[in-house]
């Protein structure tokens, strides 16, 4: 497979994806919110490589299949390697990894696998934008959701994953003279106004170490700086 590694980039920590102990606190939570259908993922381990790319992905970091194929093959990380071939449909070859398709294994990923490919995975870069939004700002991934929920259920709205905290739907809006405005959703052209992004708020860790913290707060609300 032709897979290029890209060099360690970031230190050890902090780190800015959605860690173990926040994503085992809060997912049965989120399941429970949304009767079971807030991912294509569960807390059932060992699971096949497919699941450990939807669990990878959803906690914020980009990968593929045969990227994690290409990571055990190359040592990096050891799932146990159970009878028959791959453990998840092959369908097309991935386009970024060739069609080596016959020579995956079946593998059975446990936590403590899939915990070491994001490990790779993250001091990499391999990072989606959110992941990449909470290192910019120092934020902990999982106080970001857990802190999304909470504005969800006060304000009334549906949480959904994915972490779209900078608008739902206006972090997938276009802009117009400043303001926010969606695709109308009847096959034409027009667009009609989108809903306003939450205000977010940002506070700094108070002995200038570890983790900054943020709070959302309904669409308009004004806020004041405390001295």
């Amino acid at each position: 497979m032709n897979v290029k590694y890209r060099p360690v980039e970031v230190a050890d920590s902090p780190y800015h994806f959605w860690l173990r102990e926040d994503f085992e606190a809060m997912m049965p939570v989120l399941l429970a919110d949304t009767g079971g259908k807030a991912a294509a993922v569960s807390l059932t381990y060992p699971g096949s490589t497919k699941d450990a790319t939807e669990e990878l992905k959803l906690r914020g970091l980009r990968t593929v299949p045969c990227q994690l194929f290409q990571l055990v093959a190359d040592g990096f990380v050891n799932p146990a390697r159970l009878p028959g071939g791959a453990n998840m449909p092959v369908g097309r070859p991935d386009s970024k990894c060739g069609k080596e398709a016959a020579a995956r294994p079946n593998l059975a990923w446990d936590r403590a696998d899939v915990d070491a490919a994001a490990d790779w995975l993250y001091k990499r870069r391999y990072w989606d934008r959110w992941t990449d939004f909470c290192w910019m700002a120092n934020l902990r991934f999982g106080q970001v959701i857990e802190a999304y929920r909470a504005f969800c259920a006060a304000d009334g709205k549906g949480f959904q994953l994915g972490l779209d905290v900078l608008g739902s739907p206006a972090a997938r809006a276009h802009w117009t003279f400043g303001r926010p405005v969606r695709p109308a959703g009847d096959g034409s052209e027009r667009f009609v106004q989108a809903e306003a992004a939450p205000v977010m708020v940002i506070e700094p860790s108070p002995a200038g170490e570890g983790y900054a913290r943020v709070r959302f707060f309904p669409a308009g609300t004004k806020l004041s700086q405390v001295e």
